[in-house]
């Protein structure tokens, strides 16, 4: 500073030395102006080294005494340089001066009382060479050398004082063609003061043009803008400090005001700054910034319309040298100010309050501040305030917060035709985060946000999926310092629904939903996660296949995820409801209550599901009803409770009524993982108890299962010996086909249960089932005929090929309901059609049936023991031709007093061992065989009164009867052969084998 004010000292000394040497020519001369005007030019020849012309030079002194004035009138500067296309570098039409000579002289004060520049034109011109048509002066040898000159330098006059300077219709052109720039002024007025004193500089200065111009590389920036210049300062030379106050330049509507102080510390040369700046008033129309816009640039406004209040200012404090930069302060305020683009909605309203603090020192204390932003568009409002730290650095930090009110119908129209929304959203938002972060996809992690969105009537339509909610809350929180610090919230849902096409509908009312996540950016191979749902109650159909309905349903879920394939897992849940029921195809469910509580841990990656995951879970079900196509029963289930663990069922209690059944059952299962891998049985042992039980129904509907569907068919020759012309109206064969891939071991206790055509009650023992055998252990049980004792074995390896392996105990049966009973039994004794009353029967035997059930004779053996006493024998035509012979008592029932017979089978053989009967005043034993096509072979020996021997033979259509000798004596007593506990034993040890095998 101090060299251009040396510069500038030693500019105005030379003008008025020069003053002073024209001002003693003119006294030589006796001021004669010709003579005046040939010296000058003479004398400027020196100086300048373009052609020139000056017109006249008029000096005045008496006149004006003790002031010397002088005029010169159309002053020339000829253009030298022809790629200019100007004549003319500079012209002068009128110049005056005015000097106090009486004070120059007398007290060395040197008071310039006016300077006039009138009508002057300026054409400045740079070549594509550097070359400046402006470079006319002629400098000598002994031209002093700035750089060399170490003189300080100090001002010749005490006061110096400029009173007026003037300058009117001043035009400038400005050319340079190395740099494509152009510039114009035209009609430039000026008006100066000058004083100094007391080494102090006091400059007012006001200037204006109505038509700058302005252009670079061939773009106009600048369209005859008027511009103005106020430029009032006081500087102190001593301390070398510049004071201003409203300084201001103004470019068409827009003024830059400045005031403060610039100061020079002279011990290191460090420029001390205090300066105030204000663009444009406190509330400048923003169409006074946009006039300015180039025309170039005018075509980026299309569309938009701009208008408000728009304040820019900013504060400059601080030291300036070669390490350090002052401090700024910025604050821009927007008021009233209203926006609209063709394709966006209109935005008013808005007001901001912005600013901003700059330190190019320590870069990491700049920050910009948003106070306040407010704005309305489209029946919507958004308020924010913000915070940004570290401005000027790479570690920018942002802190905001934004509160949203919006009408999404009215932004229906920026939205793709594919999407609908209807409704009114509240939304308050809190961020904190880098903004280097959101460069980096793993650094999101670190973003710090809070969002709660409020809404009612919300409806959303995309395609054909529409969701519609009358009321809810949505809250998103990604906490850092957490371990779960991703959380999102909905609260207040009173009603959500949803629906896609006629394909899905769902309703779900008074919704809760709370859900933490961990940082999953951080680190995706181990994820955890926290849950929690509660709603109301729930709707959702599907296609018209699927409808389900659920009330109360609260469900607690957390899990842990590890691994890149997060092969190790950890999931807990736990769950409860009211009431659900689900509906799919024919298939319905129904609850009253659920309740759940599981977790799951996974280890490996096996493909058995319960390998893999090791489930342990409790549940408890209250009043269920199942309807299925399956089965035409509706099932009960007033209560069920099971836990599962380590590959274990457990039933702690259920209640079930399926049909005509009803059933508890509790107990086990185990070995489950290896069922389900086809490895090995699933094993069971459970306690079966129930007031009433259809085992006609529950066989039926357990036939089968586990079977191959192929080993459920009946080869075509087998059925064409089962269909015949005589059967071919009876329903198709269907018999049991016992289970398999299981190992069930049922402990019965049944009040009644309907077996076949019998009612049975007392009904207790064990139950088998194992891979296709079924055993019945020693059930007891008492129907209307007797009380029954049963132990048998049946195997189904084919459906035509039946094999059944029984102890039957009945005790005080009836005979008739024993055939009714047993219709098998009539086949191998059809004598006890004969016979009436009650018996003790005991059979053990073993043969194969087909599938209706009908002995395969060549199969069958076993013993059987027939125990009565009082026995009523039915008359028949052939017992008549006897009884006539024996002269019975026809007044009198025949009765027999006592049966005790032991009988075998082995195939189409039956040997019934001596059997002693009472009948009348007779006693007879009676012995032989009959087979099954019942041809047979006896003897009976009638011992009391009389001796008598006789063997039938033969059959019931031809019948032989022949006297013999008998064979027994009245002494006679039948020896007890024990060929029924020998079939026992033998049967029971092929159901021993069959349990332990493969064991």
């Amino acid at each position: 500073m101090k060299k251009v004010l040396k510069i500038s000292l030693i500019s105005l000394l030379s003008l008025i030395v020069l003053l002073i040497i024209s001002l003693s020519t003119v006294v030589v001369l006796v001021f004669n102006s010709n003579l005046l005007v040939n010296v000058v030019n003479k004398k400027a020849a020196d100086f300048i080294t373009c052609d020139y012309h000056i017109g006249r030079i008029e000096p005045c002194f008496f006149k004006t005494f003790p002031q010397f004035s002088l005029q010169i009138e159309d002053v020339y500067l000829q253009d030298k340089l022809a790629e200019s296309q100007q004549d003319t570098l500079l012209y002068v039409g009128n110049l005056q001066a005015t000097v106090d000579v009486k004070r120059l002289l007398k007290d060395k004060e040197l008071i310039v009382k006016e300077v006039l520049l009138h009508r002057l034109s300026a054409n400045v011109f740079v070549s594509e060479q550097g070359e400046a048509n402006y470079d006319i002066f002629a400098l000598s040898s002994d031209t002093i050398d700035e750089e060399q000159d170490t003189t300080a330098f100090s001002m010749p006059f005490s006061i110096m004082a400029l009173d007026k300077i003037e300058i009117k219709d001043l035009d400038v052109k400005y050319k340079d063609c190395q740099s494509a720039i152009f510039a114009s002024l035209s009609d430039l007025d000026l008006a100066a003061k000058l004083a100094y004193g007391d080494n102090r500089l006091f400059c007012q200065l006001n200037s204006g043009s109505p038509a700058l111009s302005f252009a670079m590389n061939d773009t106009l920036l600048l369209d005859r803008q008027p511009i103005a210049l106020s430029l009032p300062l006081d500087i102190d030379l001593s301390a070398m400090q510049l004071h201003t106050q409203d300084l201001s330049v103004a470019l068409g509507k827009i003024a830059l005001l400045l005031h403060g102080n610039v100061a020079i510390d002279t011990s290191n040369q460090d420029i001390l700054t205090d300066l105030s700046i204000q663009l444009g008033g406190p509330q400048e129309p923003i169409s006074h910034y946009l006039q300015l816009v180039p025309a170039a640039y005018q075509s980026l406004l299309d569309g938009i319309e701009v208008d408000g209040l728009l304040g820019l200012s900013a504060k400059v404090q601080g030291t300036y040298n070669q390490t350090s930069m002052p401090l700024v302060d910025v604050l821009l305020q927007v008021d009233n100010t209203s926006f609209s683009y063709s394709d966006l909605p209109r935005v008013e309203d808005i007001k901001a309050n912005i600013s901003a603090h700059l330190n190019l020192n320590e870069l990491s204390e700049s920050s910009a501040h948003l106070e306040h932003l407010s704005l309305r568009a489209n029946k919507s409002s958004v308020q924010a305030s913000a915070q940004v730290n570290h401005l000027l650095t790479d570690d920018m930090k942002l802190k905001a917060k934004a509160s949203v009110k919006a009408d999404l119908a009215a932004w229906q129209d920026f939205l793709p035709d594919s999407i609908d929304v209807n409704g009114r959203v509240q939304a308050n938002a809190d961020v904190a985060l880098k903004l280097k972060d959101l460069e980096n996809l793993n650094n999101l992690k670190k973003i710090k946000l809070k969002a709660d969105v409020a809404y009612q009537g919300l409806t959303v339509a995309m395609g054909d999926l529409q969701t519609q909610s009358s009321k809810g809350k949505v809250r998103v929180d990604l906490r850092q310092k957490t371990a779960l610090p991703i959380y999102l919230e909905l609260n207040d849902i009173q009603s959500l629904q949803v629906a896609m096409a006629d394909t899905i509908q769902a309703n779900i009312q008074d919704l809760d939903f709370q859900a933490q996540l961990s940082d999953v950016l951080a680190d995706m191979e181990h994820i955890k996660a926290q849950m929690a749902m509660n709603f109301g109650k729930a709707q959702m159909a599907m296609a018209d296949q699927i409808q389900a309905q659920a009330q109360g349903f609260h469900v607690e879920a957390a899990a842990d995820l590890q691994g890149q394939q997060y092969d190790k897992m950890k999931v807990d849940v736990k769950l409860s409801n009211q009431s659900i029921l689900a509906q799919v195809s024919e298939h319905k469910i129904q609850t009253q209550a659920i309740t759940l509580d599981a977790s799951l841990k996974q280890d490996s990656l096996h493909e058995n599901i319960l390998h893999r995951f090791n489930p342990q879970l409790s549940m408890y079900l209250q009043s269920a009803t199942l309807n299925t196509s399956i089965l035409p029963e509706e099932i009960q289930v007033a209560d069920i409770q099971f836990s599962y663990a380590d590959d274990n069922l457990k039933i702690q209690q259920s209640s079930v009524n399926l049909g005509n059944s009803d059933f508890h059952l509790d107990g086990h299962l185990s070995n489950i993982i290896a069922f389900l891998e086809d490895e090995s049985l699933l094993k069971a042992e459970l306690n079966f108890v129930s007031n009433h039980t259809d085992v006609n129904r529950l066989m039926e509907l357990t036939s089968g299962l586990g079977v191959d569907s192929t080993e459920m068919e009946i080869e075509g020759a087998e059925m064409e010996a089962l269909v015949n012309e005589e059967d071919s109206l009876q329903a198709e064969p269907n018999p049991f086909i016992v289970p398999k891939g299981v190992d069930v071991l049922l402990h019965t206790d049944i009040k009644e249960a309907v077996v076949g055509k019998q009612l049975a009650t007392k009904l207790s023992g064990n139950l088998y089932i194992r891979d296709g055998v079924m055993i019945l252990e020693e059930i007891g049980f008492v129907c209307d005929a007797a009380k029954l004792q049963l132990t048998a074995m049946y195997r189904s390896p084919r459906p035509n090929h039946l094999y059944v392996g029984l102890d039957y105990h009945m005790v005080d049966i009836q005979i008739d309901e024993l055939l009714e009973m047993v219709p098998q039994v009539d086949s191998i004794l059809p004598m006890l059609r004969s016979f009436r009353g009650g018996a003790e029967f005991h059979i053990a035997a073993e043969t194969y049936l087909n599938a209706r059930y009908e002995l395969k004779k060549s199969t069958l053996r076993g013993a059987c023991s027939i125990q009565g006493q009082d026995l009523v024998l039915l008359d028949g035509e052939n017992f008549s031709e006897i009884a006539k012979i024996l002269r019975f008592n026809k007044n009198t029932e025949n009765v027999i007093d006592t049966l005790n017979a032991e009988i075998t089978v082995f195939r189409n053989e039956v040997d019934i061992y001596p059997i002693q009967l009472s009948i009348d005043k007779y006693k007879a034993i009676v012995a032989g065989r009959h087979n099954l096509d019942m041809s047979f072979n006896y003897h009976a020996s009638l011992v009391s009164p009389l001796r008598l021997g006789v063997d039938v033979s033969g059959t019931f259509d031809d019948l032989k009867i022949r006297p013999v000798q008998c064979r027994y004596t009245d002494q006679f007593r039948p020896a007890e052969r024990r060929v029924l506990e020998q079939q026992q034993l033998s049967l029971r040890k092929i159901i021993q084998e069959s349990l332990i095998k493969d064991l």
